[in-house]
């Protein structure tokens, strides 16, 4: 199946059966308050890509890609980021929930989590060196 490359949008209050039933590739894309909670977000790619207000609790994420992507008062909880492809893996987060998460040997070097709440958030043999 060929890849759907959506560049430069801005999605809002959107939930996981209008965007996400494609391969896709997100470029420089921003969501605001979507609810994307259990929704499949696997073989996904998002690049420079911003979440602000959104619901990705229990979001399913093999496979899925996130280079350069910022969360910024989003909730996601429960999220397998060790699930996640490894290529490029970037991310920061900011006042977020991040309860219940797994980044099992994960490397989060130079990471942001500003002002979130990581209650029973799995961090065994995960490289956090210069995160903050």
């Amino acid at each position: 199946m060929d890849r759907h490359f959506v560049e430069d949008e801005t999605f809002e209050r959107l939930d996981s059966t209008e965007v996400f039933h494609l391969k896709s590739e997100f470029e420089s894309c921003i969501f605001r308050e979507c609810d994307l909670s259990e929704a499949d977000l696997s073989n996904q790619i998002f690049i420079e890509c911003e979440f602000f207000d959104c619901n990705l609790s229990l979001a399913k994420t093999g496979n899925t890609g996130f280079r350069d992507v910022s969360f910024t008062r989003c909730k996601l909880l429960g999220i397998q980021f060790d699930q996640c492809n490894k290529f490029l893996l970037q991310m920061s987060f900011s006042d977020c929930v991040l309860n219940l998460a797994s980044f099992y040997q994960l490397k989060m070097t130079k990471t942001v989590f500003n002002n979130c709440i990581l209650k029973e958030t799995d961090f065994t043999e995960t490289d956090l060196t210069q995160a903050i």
